[in-house]
């Protein structure tokens, strides 16, 4: 028992005799041969059989006809270079000899092998550059030669199908430069192809600068040729799996006949079906573009994001997007809103202001939820009780405020439905004369107020002499905070005394407001017109 157990402890001495000889070599020999019995060993006392594997494909590669005698001597350079910075046998000689034989496998460029052999010199050379960081050089070196990947992390895999590609060292940066390419991406099992790309792949930063290419709305659901955007200039950090693209040319024949100029983001995610798809977005420049018959005896006005499959037409605060509808070639009904959602079933724009032109007149709301169903070529207007739709119609035709929850017009009829929204129990309208005055009704706006509230709208009207101002400035004159005047202007808005904009602030006071206070002290005849239905 005592001799089996001085045994053990002699053969454990002796393997750990082999570990410390391993960690403590300094140089590879300078002699072929001894640099490769060397390399054995090394690799060896770390792994044996993985050890030996590696080394007789290695020793193969080295004895063949693929490097020169001058380029072995700088493999055993740079794998002293390697020694020096520490890298252990598994995993950075084992990456560093497999990129050996990965480069004579598939026969590269003598002259790409040779900066990429410089750069990976310079890397063990350089004290801020780390161990890690020649580790991730020596992996996507691999899955370059071998597959293809320019750079691959444990989320994110950046990959071309070119065999066009060469290293390049200028002494400070190590490059690939890539030609006639599809650049992929994957991530969280999605994809995204940039198709007949070029660019140059900076291996310390992990930037690529590209220069043209196409990418498509396929993962949107359309068709490659209806939908895409080719690339000028652009750049992309390859360890994320999004980017952006200024100055792209957008195509999107199914509502444009002209390429539009704007901005690109794409970025790679899980989408469930390619009707739910976030991305690629695209967002013009210009906020006015002039879309004739976008759908039938329709034209749209405004600026516009693709977002997925979404189609959205956008405007800005004082610019806002508008749908221009005509009846028999004359402009009948506009919708204006900054945001409208299109896709071919329809259109639907939230808090979008109205007009309904009669002649020279007019039936005004200025906040409703738009749709347009394009099976049925019907529009919908919605008061659902959010922003200004609270607020009644303006008809200045008949001098009425309109009071009713549901709208419905077939476009090109010369028939505009007022009704109940379908399968809800509000089924009541109102109507009233704009002329109209109920004292109750004043006296309910005061409340405790010290002044009524119609009398502050004149009071400053008077003072800045005109009927439209920002709900900012009217704050300071009543002296109240910003939320609160919102609900102040909010109240009086949606009792039709004044026309008021939540996006913008702009308030503007009707002419409803000075006759009321007329007929508060008996200055002014009025109407008792009003009626429920």
């Amino acid at each position: 028992m005592r001799k089996y157990f001085i045994t053990i402890l002699v053969l454990g001495f002796v393997v750990i005799l082999q570990n410390v000889s391993a960690q403590q070599l300094k140089n590879f020999r300078s002699n072929f041969p001894g640099y490769l019995a060397d390399m054995k060993d090394f690799l060896e006392t770390k792994d044996k059989k993985e050890g030996k594997e590696l080394s007789e494909i290695f020793t193969l590669t080295f004895n063949g006809t693929f490097y020169s005698e001058s380029e072995k001597k700088n493999i055993i350079q740079t794998s002293n270079e390697l020694l020096k910075k520490r890298a252990l046998a598994f995993p950075h000689f084992q990456e560093y000899l497999q990129s050996i034989i990965a480069f004579s496998n598939v026969n590269h460029s003598k002259s790409s092998y040779a900066n990429w052999d410089k750069g990976l010199v310079y890397m063990c050379q350089k004290k801020n550059i780390t161990l890690n960081a020649i580790d991730i050089y020596l992996e996507n070196t691999i899955g370059l030669l071998k597959k293809g990947n320019i750079y691959q992390s444990q989320t994110t895999k950046w990959k071309t199908d070119s065999k066009d590609f060469q290293f390049y060292f200028d002494g400070e940066n190590i490059t690939l430069i890539v030609q006639n390419a599809n650049l992929k991406c994957f991530a969280k099992k999605d994809s995204t192809t940039i198709y007949n790309t070029q660019g140059i792949y900076n291996e310390i930063s992990k930037t690529w600068q590209g220069q043209g290419g196409k990418l498509t709305w396929e993962r949107a659901g359309f068709n490659e040729n209806e939908v895409y955007a080719n690339f000028q200039n652009y750049t992309i950090d390859m360890t994320k799996s999004a980017f952006d693209a200024d100055s792209v040319i957008f195509i999107n024949s199914r509502y444009f006949k002209e390429p539009i100029l704007g901005k690109l983001t794409e970025k790679v995610m899980a989408d469930a079906e390619s009707t739910n798809a976030h991305y690629p977005q695209f967002i013009s420049y210009s906020k006015r573009y002039l879309i004739k018959n976008i759908f039938p005896k329709m034209d749209y006005d405004g600026g516009f994001t693709m977002k997925g499959a979404k189609f959205i037409g956008e405007g800005t605060e004082n610019d806002l997007a508008m749908l221009k509808i005509y009846r028999s070639d004359t402009l009948f009904f506009i919708a204006a809103t900054k945001t409208f959602v299109f896709n071919k079933d329809g259109i639907i724009g939230q808090n979008s202001a109205i007009t309904i032109r009669l002649d020279t007149d007019s039936i005004y709301h200025p906040g409703l939820l738009f749709k347009y169903n394009a099976q049925k070529n019907e529009v919908l207007l919605i008061r659902n009780n959010e922003g200004m739709s609270r607020s009644p119609y303006f008809d200045t035709y008949h001098n009425l405020e309109l009071d009713f929850p549901f709208l419905t017009w077939k476009i090109g009829e010369p028939q505009i439905n007022f009704q109940p929204i379908p399968k809800t129990t509000n089924k009541i309208a109102k109507f009233e004369s704009v002329d109209f005055f109920s004292r109750s009704r004043y006296l309910e706006l005061q409340g405790m107020d010290n002044l009524n509230p119609l009398q502050n709208l004149k009071n400053y009207t008077k003072k800045i002499n005109s009927n439209k101002f920002n709900d900012k400035d009217f704050a300071n004159f009543i002296k109240s905070s910003i939320p609160q005047t919102h609900q102040y202007l909010l109240n009086l808005a949606f009792k039709g005394f004044i026309s008021y904009s939540i996006e913008t602030g702009e308030v503007i006071v009707v002419d409803k407001t000075f006759n009321y206070l007329k007929c508060s002290v008996g200055q002014r005849d009025y109407d008792a017109i009003s009626f429920v239905s």
